[in-house]
This record gives structure tokens, C-alpha cells and sequence, in this order.
């Protein structure tokens, strides 16, 4: 595996952490138990639709899998994008300032 395949690692260690084999998930995301193993040698590199495949047939960000985050999952993120939805932008910047005032108030 190549040093630089983050995304190979991860895809590695999520299937061995739920027990998946090789071709469960090929199966799943619509490719060839060949290329998932490429995946995981670091010899191939998913396209968006197949990296998305397989981020969601694990439960995890799309982000997490291919290394730009160490969080597994943006929960976070999608219940602050549903929160903030249907504000107005003078609602959003209210609610940003009073995020930032109870921050302030921490660092005291």
C-alpha cells in the first residue's frame, strides 16, 4: 500500500471493524471486488459517487474517509445546518455573536 492512501487505510479498518468482506461492500457500492481490493492497496482511487457509497454504506463523512477529517461523522455540521435553514441572515449573525460571546465567556 502506498504511504499516501489514507483513504485505503480507513476503508481497511472499517471493514475489518464490522466484519464486512471484500465483496459485501463491492456488492453494495455497485463495483467489482477487485477494485475495492485496489482501493484498499492504494492502487486506485474511488470516484466522488463511489467514495460517497461507500462513506454512507459505513456511516461515516465522505470527508473522514478520504483523510481531510478525523471526524467520522459531520453530525455536528448537519444539525447546525438544519438549525440555521430557515433564519434570516440577521437571525444567523445573532446566533453566531451569541456562540461567540458564550465562547468569550469560557475563556475567562
Amino acid at each position: 500500500m502506498e504511504e499516501d492512501s489514507l483513504f485505503g487505510k480507513r476503508l481497511i479498518a472499517l471493514r475489518e471493524e464490522r466484519g464486512c468482506s471484500l465483496e459485501e461492500i463491492a456488492k453494495h457500492v455497485g463495483i467489482t471486488k477487485s477494485v475495492l481490493s485496489k482501493y484498499e492497496r492504494g492502487l486506485h482511487v474511488p470516484g466522488l459517487m463511489a467514495a460517497k457509497r461507500i462513506a454512507d454504506f459505513f456511516n461515516v463523512s465522505i470527508d473522514y474517509i478520504t483523510g481531510n477529517s478525523d471526524e467520522r461523522n459531520n453530525v455536528t455540521r448537519k444539525i447546525f445546518q438544519d438549525l440555521f435553514k430557515d433564519l434570516s441572515e440577521n437571525e444567523k449573525s445573532d446566533v453566531i455573536k451569541y456562540i461567540e460571546f458564550v465562547k468569550s465567556k469560557k475563556e475567562d
